[in-house]
């Protein structure tokens, strides 16, 4: 019964003493005075006020009392100003009021929503108790900062290719209570490279260069493709050379620049090109004319459009282009040495492989029929310079046996140590400028001189007869030819009668060898005698 009493006593004071409070409270509401010396801290649904023992702190509807330092008001709305009275029954007897704002929640989403080399647009989920946003970014030299009411916002002039730390943080009603900030490391983009050049072009290969963006840049990806395959590569320089590539095929190149986080790409700067034709395989030269030759080759390994075909003789030059694997070049000089050309080119019509080089001479022209002067041993031809260009002759001679054959730069030669009154065989043949190219022979058909006959003797005379007698000369002959006053014979032996003379007159004998062209006659051997005047009887 004592310790129900008890209790109800205690009861009863704690009761009296609310009331007294509760009395005070609201009785000195309109003397409160702002607190000083107070250290609180905000959450986002909180106030946490350092006081005395045995303080009471209030806001609205929300009251807690507190035995120790620390009293927290907690449920409480994000991002609100709340006015908080301290009421502590001690020796200090304290009695004030501030006003508290809660923090704004924390942003909790926050996403890059656009790059480019000089801006980064950020958008965010709005936080509860948010009254605008603070956003800072910094490139770790330089800070920047700006304030929004909206949940996105575009961060404009900033360098290319550099690491941004973007924080974005809520912002409460008055204007300072803050939430803990939202932060994303992100690089704007590369500028695009400067002065994308190819500087070498070869049948498999490709030489860039280019001039470094502005900003920055960690390296840069080098892509090529033919329209089927795609190749890439990395590289730190500003010049780099491709491989690998197809002769005469047209390759886009494109070179981007990478940031520092090895992600973040800009704008590609691009360029065609072709790479050159390979050389032509399997030329050949032919049907070569004194005004014409024929060309033909295989094509090239990789690609090409058409050819390049060129011809010079020094001096003039000329050129076409085919689509076909052949070509024939007309209206060209006899004898001349050329310089040929032909190149591949791609499908740009510009860009040219190595080009194939070959010299050839056309045939000379054939000589005009020579001169030719014959002795007994030797002969002398003597011609005109055909048409065109001749560097020199062959001479070509036989009589039916083996060859031979002399060289001569003029237009005349002279041929030696022959046999008497044998025909020869001999063809004159113009050689070009190549020293090599020969024309077409003009060929004579030629006799030497026979030799003169010997020993030519008058074995016997009458009144009306002369026997003559010799022996046959060196070398060949196909008859004789005996003439005198009045007497004319042909006879292939080496003796004959020619009578019808006069008796008692003198007469006058030539024998003469004559080849076997019945025209080329030797030197006449002749003799003279008298006929008898009386009746004579040989062998007397």
């Amino acid at each position: 019964m004592f310790g129900i009493m008890s209790r109800m006593s205690c009861f009863g004071v704690l009761l009296r003493t609310s009331v007294v409070l509760y009395l005070f409270l609201k009785g000195s509401q309109a003397q409160c005075a702002p607190c000083m010396n107070l250290k609180a801290s905000t959450t986002a649904t909180e106030i946490n006020i350092q006081v005395h023992s045995n303080c009471n702190l209030s806001t609205g509807s929300t009251s807690v009392f507190t035995n120790s330092t620390m009293a927290t008001l907690s449920g409480l709305a994000p991002g609100s100003t709340h006015l908080v009275r301290v009421l502590c029954n001690d020796i200090q007897q304290v009695n004030c009021c501030n006003n508290f704002t809660t923090k704004p929640e924390t942003i909790t989403i926050l996403t890059v929503t656009k790059i480019t080399t000089s801006s980064v647009s950020l958008s965010w989920t709005k936080p509860e108790g948010s009254s605008f946003y603070r956003v800072k970014w910094t490139d770790g030299s330089i800070n920047d900062s700006q304030n929004t009411t909206g949940t996105s916002v575009n961060i404009t002039g900033l360098t290319a290719g550099v690491q941004y730390d973007f924080a974005v943080t809520a912002v409460a009603e008055d204007n300072k209570s803050e939430g803990r900030n939202k932060t994303v490391l992100k690089y704007t983009k590369p500028a695009i490279v400067r002065k994308l050049t190819v500087s070498e072009i070869r049948t498999s290969s490709v030489s860039l260069s280019w001039t470094e963006p502005e900003g920055n840049r960690s390296f840069y990806i080098v892509q090529w493709t033919d329209g089927s395959d795609i190749g890439s590569k990395n590289t730190t320089r500003t010049s780099t050379t491709i491989t690998g590539l197809t002769a005469g095929v047209k390759y886009t190149f494109r070179v981007t620049a990478v940031a520092g986080d090895n992600t973040t790409v800009g704008e590609g700067s691009e360029t065609p090109t072709f790479t050159k034709p390979a050389i032509i395989r399997n030329p050949t030269v032919s049907e070569i004319t004194t005004s014409s030759m024929s060309l033909s080759w295989t094509e090239p390994e990789g690609n090409s459009s058409f050819y390049r075909v060129e011809w010079t003789d020094g001096s003039k030059t000329m050129n076409t282009t085919t689509h076909e694997t052949a070509f024939n070049i007309n209206e060209l000089t006899a004898g001349v040495w050329y310089t040929f050309r032909v190149t591949a080119v791609a499908g740009d019509n510009m860009t040219e492989g190595v080009a194939y080089v070959t010299n050839q001479a056309t045939k000379p022209a054939v000589i005009a029929t020579p001169t030719v002067i014959q002795t007994t041993t030797s002969l002398f031809l003597s011609w005109t310079k055909p048409t065109g260009e001749a560097a020199g002759y062959r001479v070509e001679f036989h009589n039916g046996g083996t060859g031979k054959d002399q060289l001569t730069s003029t237009t005349s030669a002279i041929i030696e140590s022959l046999t008497q009154g044998t025909q020869y065989t001999l063809k004159v043949i113009a050689i070009a400028q190549d020293k090599i190219t020969e024309g077409d022979p003009r060929t004579v058909y030629v006799y030497t001189k026979p030799g003169v006959v010997g020993n030519l003797s008058v074995i016997g005379t009458t009144t009306s007869s002369v026997y003559l007698s010799w022996t046959q000369p060196k070398g060949n002959s196909s008859f004789y030819r005996v003439e005198g006053t009045g007497v004319s014979m042909n006879t292939t032996e080496t003796s004959t009668t020619i009578t019808g003379l006069t008796a008692g007159v003198q007469y006058s004998f030539t024998v003469t060898a004559v080849a076997g062209d019945k025209t080329t006659v030797g030197e006449g051997n002749t003799t003279t005698t008298f006929t008898s005047k009386s009746s004579f009887k040989f062998g007397v």
